[in-house]
Protein backbone atom coordinates (compact mmCIF):
# COMPACT_ATOMS: atom_id res chain seq x y z
CA UNK A 1 0.00 0.00 0.00
CA UNK A 2 2.82 2.40 0.88
CA UNK A 3 4.41 1.80 -2.52
CA UNK A 4 1.09 2.44 -4.29
CA UNK A 5 0.59 5.70 -2.39
CA UNK A 6 4.13 6.72 -3.33
CA UNK A 7 3.38 6.20 -7.01
CA UNK A 8 0.08 8.06 -6.74
CA UNK A 9 1.87 11.01 -5.12
CA UNK A 10 4.53 11.04 -7.78
CA UNK A 11 1.98 10.84 -10.60
CA UNK A 12 0.08 13.76 -9.09
CA UNK A 13 3.10 16.05 -9.17
CA UNK A 14 3.57 18.05 -12.38
CA UNK A 15 7.18 18.66 -13.29
CA UNK A 16 8.51 21.41 -15.56
CA UNK A 17 12.08 20.49 -16.38
CA UNK A 18 14.92 22.90 -16.80
CA UNK A 19 16.74 22.04 -20.03
CA UNK A 20 20.08 20.29 -19.70
CA UNK A 21 21.09 19.94 -23.35
CA UNK A 22 24.23 20.43 -25.35
CA UNK A 23 24.76 23.85 -26.83
CA UNK A 24 27.28 25.48 -24.53
CA UNK A 25 30.63 23.95 -25.26
CA UNK A 26 32.36 25.48 -22.24
CA UNK A 27 30.50 24.58 -19.08
CA UNK A 28 33.55 24.48 -16.84
CA UNK A 29 34.97 27.95 -17.25
CA UNK A 30 37.90 29.30 -15.28
CA UNK A 31 35.96 32.54 -14.87
CA UNK A 32 33.11 30.89 -12.97
CA UNK A 33 34.88 31.63 -9.68
CA UNK A 34 36.92 34.70 -10.47
CA UNK A 35 36.54 36.36 -7.06
CA UNK A 36 39.65 35.86 -4.97
CA UNK A 37 37.52 35.33 -1.87
CA UNK A 38 36.15 32.05 -3.25
CA UNK A 39 39.22 30.00 -2.19
CA UNK A 40 38.56 27.25 -4.70
CA UNK A 41 41.07 24.51 -5.42
CA UNK A 42 42.77 24.62 -8.81
CA UNK A 43 41.40 21.19 -9.68
CA UNK A 44 37.90 22.68 -9.85
CA UNK A 45 38.68 24.09 -13.28
CA UNK A 46 40.15 20.85 -14.60
CA UNK A 47 37.02 18.69 -14.78
CA UNK A 48 35.94 17.01 -17.99
CA UNK A 49 33.47 19.16 -19.90
CA UNK A 50 29.93 18.58 -18.74
CA UNK A 51 27.76 18.22 -21.84
CA UNK A 52 24.34 18.68 -20.29
CA UNK A 53 23.61 22.37 -20.03
CA UNK A 54 21.94 24.81 -22.41
CA UNK A 55 19.93 27.99 -22.19
CA UNK A 56 18.66 26.88 -18.80
CA UNK A 57 21.73 25.67 -16.94
CA UNK A 58 21.43 22.78 -14.56
CA UNK A 59 18.65 20.29 -14.59
CA UNK A 60 15.92 18.66 -12.59
CA UNK A 61 12.28 19.31 -11.99
CA UNK A 62 10.09 22.02 -10.61
CA UNK A 63 6.60 21.72 -9.21
CA UNK A 64 4.94 25.06 -9.76
CA UNK A 65 2.20 26.18 -7.42
CA UNK A 66 -0.69 27.00 -9.83
CA UNK A 67 -1.98 29.67 -7.46
CA UNK A 68 1.42 31.31 -7.12
CA UNK A 69 3.44 30.73 -10.30
CA UNK A 70 7.18 31.23 -10.07
CA UNK A 71 9.52 32.59 -12.72
CA UNK A 72 13.30 32.75 -12.83
CA UNK A 73 13.22 36.26 -11.35
CA UNK A 74 11.45 36.06 -7.99
CA UNK A 75 10.36 39.47 -6.72
CA UNK A 76 10.77 40.05 -3.00
CA UNK A 77 7.55 41.23 -1.36
CA UNK A 78 6.06 41.11 2.10
CA UNK A 79 4.24 37.93 1.08
CA UNK A 80 7.26 36.45 -0.64
CA UNK A 81 10.41 37.23 1.36
CA UNK A 82 13.72 36.21 -0.10
CA UNK A 83 15.55 33.31 1.47
CA UNK A 84 18.31 35.44 2.93
CA UNK A 85 15.91 37.05 5.41
CA UNK A 86 14.50 33.70 6.45
CA UNK A 87 16.18 33.46 9.83
CA UNK A 88 13.05 32.11 11.49
CA UNK A 89 12.36 28.97 9.48
CA UNK A 90 9.74 26.95 11.39
CA UNK A 91 10.99 23.75 12.99
CA UNK A 92 9.09 21.44 10.67
CA UNK A 93 11.81 19.05 9.56
CA UNK A 94 10.76 15.43 9.31
CA UNK A 95 12.70 13.00 11.45
CA UNK A 96 12.46 10.52 8.60
CA UNK A 97 14.37 12.81 6.22
CA UNK A 98 17.20 14.31 8.28
CA UNK A 99 19.56 13.14 10.96
CA UNK A 100 20.64 16.78 11.31
CA UNK A 101 18.17 19.49 10.33
CA UNK A 102 19.18 22.00 7.63
CA UNK A 103 18.66 25.74 8.04
CA UNK A 104 18.60 27.76 4.84
CA UNK A 105 18.48 31.05 6.71
CA UNK A 106 21.81 30.35 8.45
CA UNK A 107 23.35 28.43 5.51
CA UNK A 108 23.46 25.07 7.26
CA UNK A 109 22.99 22.11 4.94
CA UNK A 110 22.22 19.56 7.64
CA UNK A 111 22.56 15.79 7.12
CA UNK A 112 20.22 13.54 5.20
CA UNK A 113 19.14 10.47 7.18
CA UNK A 114 20.59 7.09 6.23
CA UNK A 115 17.17 5.72 5.33
CA UNK A 116 16.78 8.46 2.69
CA UNK A 117 20.10 7.56 1.11
CA UNK A 118 19.01 3.94 1.04
CA UNK A 119 15.68 4.79 -0.58
CA UNK A 120 17.42 6.73 -3.36
CA UNK A 121 20.10 4.08 -3.92
CA UNK A 122 17.56 1.25 -3.94
CA UNK A 123 15.28 3.07 -6.37
CA UNK A 124 18.14 3.75 -8.77
CA UNK A 125 19.45 0.19 -8.55
CA UNK A 126 15.95 -1.18 -9.10
CA UNK A 127 15.68 0.86 -12.30
CA UNK A 128 19.17 -0.18 -13.39
CA UNK A 129 18.19 -3.81 -12.86
CA UNK A 130 15.33 -3.36 -15.34
CA UNK A 131 18.00 -2.59 -17.96
CA UNK A 132 20.23 -5.51 -16.88
CA UNK A 133 22.79 -3.03 -15.57
CA UNK A 134 25.02 -3.66 -12.56
CA UNK A 135 24.11 -1.88 -9.32
CA UNK A 136 25.94 1.17 -8.01
CA UNK A 137 27.09 1.73 -4.44
CA UNK A 138 26.76 4.71 -2.15
CA UNK A 139 29.76 7.01 -1.62
CA UNK A 140 29.52 8.64 1.81
CA UNK A 141 32.57 10.82 1.20
CA UNK A 142 30.62 12.81 -1.41
CA UNK A 143 27.76 13.69 0.94
CA UNK A 144 29.24 17.05 1.86
CA UNK A 145 29.28 18.30 -1.73
CA UNK A 146 25.76 17.10 -2.58
CA UNK A 147 24.45 18.61 0.67
CA UNK A 148 26.09 21.98 0.01
CA UNK A 149 24.85 22.01 -3.60
CA UNK A 150 21.32 21.25 -2.40
CA UNK A 151 21.62 24.12 0.10
CA UNK A 152 22.48 26.78 -2.47
CA UNK A 153 19.73 25.55 -4.80
CA UNK A 154 17.18 26.00 -2.02
CA UNK A 155 18.72 29.28 -0.85
CA UNK A 156 18.82 30.87 -4.31
CA UNK A 157 15.72 29.20 -5.78
CA UNK A 158 17.52 28.37 -8.99
CA UNK A 159 19.69 25.76 -10.70
CA UNK A 160 23.19 25.96 -12.11
CA UNK A 161 26.04 23.52 -12.57
CA UNK A 162 28.42 26.46 -12.22
CA UNK A 163 27.23 28.68 -9.35
CA UNK A 164 29.62 31.42 -8.30
CA UNK A 165 30.33 33.23 -5.06
CA UNK A 166 27.54 35.74 -5.66
CA UNK A 167 25.13 32.98 -4.67
CA UNK A 168 23.79 32.89 -1.13
CA UNK A 169 25.42 30.14 0.97
CA UNK A 170 28.11 29.63 -1.69
CA UNK A 171 31.08 27.38 -0.93
CA UNK A 172 33.69 25.45 -2.89
CA UNK A 173 31.92 22.23 -1.88
CA UNK A 174 28.65 23.60 -3.24
CA UNK A 175 30.31 24.36 -6.56
CA UNK A 176 31.82 20.87 -6.77
CA UNK A 177 28.51 19.24 -5.88
CA UNK A 178 26.50 21.17 -8.46
CA UNK A 179 29.26 20.76 -11.03
CA UNK A 180 29.31 16.95 -10.79
CA UNK A 181 25.67 16.15 -10.10
CA UNK A 182 22.21 15.89 -11.55
CA UNK A 183 20.48 18.80 -9.81
CA UNK A 184 16.83 19.33 -8.95
CA UNK A 185 14.45 21.94 -7.60
CA UNK A 186 10.79 21.69 -6.56
CA UNK A 187 8.44 24.54 -5.77
CA UNK A 188 5.14 24.70 -3.93
CA UNK A 189 3.32 22.70 -1.30
CA UNK A 190 5.03 21.06 1.65
CA UNK A 191 8.47 20.00 0.39
CA UNK A 192 8.82 17.51 3.24
CA UNK A 193 5.97 15.48 1.73
CA UNK A 194 7.98 14.88 -1.44
CA UNK A 195 9.61 11.40 -1.39
CA UNK A 196 13.37 11.46 -1.93
CA UNK A 197 13.21 8.52 -4.34
CA UNK A 198 10.90 10.54 -6.60
CA UNK A 199 13.92 12.69 -7.45
CA UNK A 200 15.33 9.59 -9.15
CA UNK A 201 12.09 9.09 -11.08
CA UNK A 202 12.08 12.72 -12.22
CA UNK A 203 15.59 12.39 -13.62
CA UNK A 204 14.70 9.12 -15.34
CA UNK A 205 11.68 10.49 -17.19
CA UNK A 206 13.65 13.67 -17.99
CA UNK A 207 10.65 15.52 -19.41
CA UNK A 208 11.52 18.63 -21.42
CA UNK A 209 15.24 17.76 -21.37
CA UNK A 210 16.12 17.35 -25.03
CA UNK A 211 19.42 15.58 -24.42
CA UNK A 212 18.06 13.21 -21.74
CA UNK A 213 21.24 14.12 -19.91
CA UNK A 214 20.03 13.08 -16.45
CA UNK A 215 18.67 9.69 -17.49
CA UNK A 216 21.82 8.92 -19.38
CA UNK A 217 24.01 9.43 -16.32
CA UNK A 218 21.75 7.11 -14.31
CA UNK A 219 21.70 4.25 -16.83
CA UNK A 220 25.35 4.56 -17.74
CA UNK A 221 26.60 0.94 -17.45
CA UNK A 222 29.94 2.20 -16.12
CA UNK A 223 28.47 4.35 -13.30
CA UNK A 224 30.07 3.11 -10.08
CA UNK A 225 28.66 5.17 -7.21
CA UNK A 226 26.39 8.05 -6.24
CA UNK A 227 25.75 10.42 -3.36
CA UNK A 228 22.42 12.07 -2.54
CA UNK A 229 21.80 15.51 -1.06
CA UNK A 230 18.60 17.28 -0.12
CA UNK A 231 17.67 20.55 1.61
CA UNK A 232 14.09 21.62 2.30
CA UNK A 233 13.18 25.26 2.95
CA UNK A 234 9.73 24.81 4.47
CA UNK A 235 9.21 28.55 4.91
CA UNK A 236 9.55 29.31 1.20
CA UNK A 237 8.30 25.89 0.09
CA UNK A 238 11.43 25.01 -1.90
CA UNK A 239 13.31 21.74 -2.13
CA UNK A 240 16.84 21.55 -3.55
CA UNK A 241 18.51 18.24 -4.32
CA UNK A 242 21.60 16.79 -6.00
CA UNK A 243 22.72 13.29 -6.96
CA UNK A 244 26.41 13.08 -7.79
CA UNK A 245 27.12 11.12 -10.98
CA UNK A 246 30.44 12.44 -12.33
CA UNK A 247 33.19 10.48 -10.61
CA UNK A 248 36.85 9.67 -11.06
CA UNK A 249 36.18 5.92 -11.06
CA UNK A 250 34.14 3.59 -13.24
CA UNK A 251 33.01 0.05 -12.68
CA UNK A 252 34.07 -2.66 -15.11
CA UNK A 253 31.45 -4.26 -17.37
CA UNK A 254 33.99 -6.27 -19.36
CA UNK A 255 32.56 -9.60 -18.19
CA UNK A 256 28.92 -8.60 -18.73
CA UNK A 257 26.72 -9.34 -21.74
CA UNK A 258 25.38 -5.79 -22.12
CA UNK A 259 24.81 -4.92 -25.79
CA UNK A 260 22.61 -1.87 -25.49
CA UNK A 261 20.56 0.18 -23.03
CA UNK A 262 16.98 0.77 -24.19
CA UNK A 263 14.26 2.80 -22.45
CA UNK A 264 11.61 1.58 -21.79
CA UNK A 265 12.77 -2.02 -21.90
CA UNK A 266 10.82 -5.26 -21.53
CA UNK A 267 8.44 -5.13 -18.54
CA UNK A 268 8.72 -1.54 -17.36
CA UNK A 269 7.02 0.56 -14.63
CA UNK A 270 4.19 2.56 -16.18
CA UNK A 271 4.84 5.49 -13.83
CA UNK A 272 8.17 6.09 -15.56
CA UNK A 273 6.61 6.79 -18.96
CA UNK A 274 3.99 9.12 -20.46
CA UNK A 275 3.39 10.85 -23.78
CA UNK A 276 5.85 13.62 -22.86
CA UNK A 277 8.71 11.21 -22.16
CA UNK A 278 11.24 10.32 -24.85
CA UNK A 279 12.27 6.75 -25.50
CA UNK A 280 15.99 6.13 -25.92
CA UNK A 281 18.62 3.65 -27.05
CA UNK A 282 22.37 3.50 -26.44
CA UNK A 283 24.58 0.93 -28.15
CA UNK A 284 27.39 -0.76 -26.20
CA UNK A 285 29.63 -2.63 -28.62
CA UNK A 286 32.87 -2.30 -26.67
CA UNK A 287 32.52 -3.23 -23.00
CA UNK A 288 36.24 -2.81 -22.34
CA UNK A 289 36.55 0.85 -23.28
CA UNK A 290 33.64 3.18 -22.62
CA UNK A 291 34.60 5.95 -25.01
CA UNK A 292 35.27 3.67 -27.96
CA UNK A 293 31.48 3.51 -28.12
CA UNK A 294 31.29 7.04 -29.48
CA UNK A 295 32.22 5.67 -32.91
CA UNK A 296 28.55 5.10 -33.65
CA UNK A 297 26.38 6.85 -36.21
CA UNK A 298 22.59 6.93 -36.20
CA UNK A 299 22.49 9.29 -39.18
CA UNK A 300 20.97 6.63 -41.47
CA UNK A 301 18.92 4.90 -38.79
CA UNK A 302 15.18 4.36 -38.77
CA UNK A 303 12.96 3.33 -35.86
CA UNK A 304 9.79 1.24 -36.09
CA UNK A 305 7.50 0.41 -33.17
CA UNK A 306 4.67 -2.07 -33.75
CA UNK A 307 1.86 -3.35 -31.55
CA UNK A 308 0.58 -6.98 -31.41
CA UNK A 309 -1.65 -6.35 -34.45
CA UNK A 310 1.43 -5.15 -36.36
CA UNK A 311 0.18 -1.56 -36.35
CA UNK A 312 3.06 0.90 -36.65
CA UNK A 313 3.09 3.58 -33.97
CA UNK A 314 3.81 7.19 -34.94
CA UNK A 315 7.31 8.41 -34.07
CA UNK A 316 8.46 12.03 -33.95
CA UNK A 317 11.27 14.27 -32.74
CA UNK A 318 14.07 11.77 -33.31
CA UNK A 319 17.49 13.07 -32.25
CA UNK A 320 20.87 11.48 -31.74
CA UNK A 321 24.37 12.44 -30.60
CA UNK A 322 27.75 11.17 -29.46
CA UNK A 323 28.28 14.00 -26.99
CA UNK A 324 28.99 11.92 -23.91
CA UNK A 325 26.08 12.73 -21.63
CA UNK A 326 26.82 9.87 -19.26
CA UNK A 327 26.92 7.42 -22.16
CA UNK A 328 28.96 7.80 -25.37
CA UNK A 329 26.06 7.59 -27.85
CA UNK A 330 22.31 7.96 -27.82
CA UNK A 331 19.28 8.07 -30.10
CA UNK A 332 15.92 9.20 -28.73
CA UNK A 333 12.39 9.86 -29.93
CA UNK A 334 8.75 10.37 -28.99
CA UNK A 335 6.11 7.73 -29.71
CA UNK A 336 2.36 8.36 -29.85
CA UNK A 337 -0.44 6.15 -28.58
CA UNK A 338 1.57 3.89 -26.26
CA UNK A 339 -0.71 2.07 -23.80
CA UNK A 340 -0.03 0.11 -20.64
CA UNK A 341 -0.45 -3.65 -20.82
CA UNK A 342 0.43 -3.83 -24.50
CA UNK A 343 3.61 -5.49 -25.76
CA UNK A 344 5.41 -3.40 -28.37
CA UNK A 345 8.27 -4.44 -30.61
CA UNK A 346 11.01 -1.94 -31.46
CA UNK A 347 13.36 -2.26 -34.42
CA UNK A 348 16.25 0.14 -35.03
CA UNK A 349 17.86 -0.29 -38.43
CA UNK A 350 21.03 0.96 -40.13
CA UNK A 351 23.10 1.73 -37.06
CA UNK A 352 26.63 2.34 -38.29
CA UNK A 353 29.21 0.68 -36.07
CA UNK A 354 32.62 1.69 -37.41
CA UNK A 355 32.10 0.72 -41.07
CA UNK A 356 29.35 -1.87 -40.61
CA UNK A 357 25.58 -1.28 -40.57
CA UNK A 358 23.61 -3.28 -38.03
CA UNK A 359 20.01 -3.68 -36.88
CA UNK A 360 18.72 -4.09 -33.31
CA UNK A 361 15.37 -5.20 -31.89
CA UNK A 362 13.77 -5.50 -28.47
CA UNK A 363 10.34 -5.26 -26.84
CA UNK A 364 8.69 -3.41 -23.98
CA UNK A 365 5.43 -3.45 -22.07
CA UNK A 366 4.36 -0.87 -19.51
CA UNK A 367 3.06 -2.52 -16.33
Amino acid sequence: MKKILHYILFAALMFLFSACDSGKDKIYGDDALSDSNAHVDDEMTEYMERPDSDTYPGGGGTKTDPDNPVTDDVEETDDNPSVDVNDETPDETDEGIYSEDPSVGTCESGRVAENQKTLVLDRLNYIRSLHDLPPVVYEEDDDVVTAECSLIIAANKQLSHTPDNSWKCFSADAYTGCNKSNIFIQWGGDPLSFPSESVVDAFMTDENVESLGHRRWFIDPWLAHISFGRVDDTYNKVLGSAIKVINDTEQSIASSSIEYVAYPYEYYPAELYNDNVMMSFTLIYDRNNKWTNNKISFASSAIAITDPSNKTMKISGMKFDNDGYGVPNNIRWFAEGIKSGVKYNVVITNVKVNTTFKNYSYWFELK
